[in-house]
């Protein structure tokens, strides 16, 4: 069940291992982003970064994950094409039998049209009386 739940999911999954190494992902994270399988694994997944955070919010996310096994938050990643998307993620640890971080898996979505539309509204009140 858990195998047919992972391939049919319209959310990008991916679990890396404790040094957060690509191990597997499904088709909805090769949908969303253009990346391959083969392309991915073994890879870190900064390869997504777009740019728009800084180090410091990286450093806050890897913060709370250590500490509390999980982060969830909007992020904005880039696809292999180019394009900047947002995605609104969120990673939990999975830990052994010696509660020792074993892997790390991320769930997301592909969020950028509800932003989009949201800036289309914020745009439009701004410069239009109620």
């Amino acid at each position: 069940m858990a195998a047919t739940i992972f391939n049919h999911t319209h959310d990008g999954i991916t679990v890396t291992d404790s040094e957060a190494n690509i191990l597997e992902l499904n088709q909805a994270f090769s949908d969303i982003t253009g990346y391959s399988r083969d392309e991915v694994l073994g890879q870190n997944p900064r390869l997504l970064q777009s740019g728009h955070q800084s180090k410091t919010f990286y450093k806050t996310l890897w913060q709370q994950l250590l500490t509390s096994g999980t982060w969830q938050g909007e992020i904005w990643n880039r696809r292999k094409n180019g394009e900047v998307y947002a995605e609104l993620l969120s990673i939990s640890a999975v830990y052994d039998k010696r509660g020792q971080t074993q892997n790390y898996v991320a769930v997301f979505s592909d969020i950028t049209e509800r932003v989009s539309e949201h800036q289309r509204q914020l745009k439009h009140s701004a410069y239009h009386d109620p």
